[in-house]
């Protein structure tokens, strides 16, 4: 059986993050869960980047990567 990897479409830079939430929420497709201070985007993004936009630190970067891996 072949194993299918996903690289995530969006970088999180940790030192910039304030885990303000606003990613959360501005997010289209549910794909950003905070967890303490922790941000898991899931495979449910469709790098429309709305929280690259957002984020008012910076902290989130749209990645080039290829899905599947």
């Amino acid at each position: 059986m072949n194993k299918v990897e996903y690289s995530m479409p969006i970088d999180v830079n940790s030192e910039k993050c304030g885990y303000c939430g606003g990613c959360v929420v501005v997010c289209h497709d549910d794909a950003i869960e905070l967890a303490e201070v922790n941000l898991i985007i899931s495979n449910a993004c469709t790098m429309c980047n709305a929280c690259v936009v957002f984020c008012p630190v910076g902290a989130l970067k749209s990645v080039d990567h290829e899905r599947p891996v």
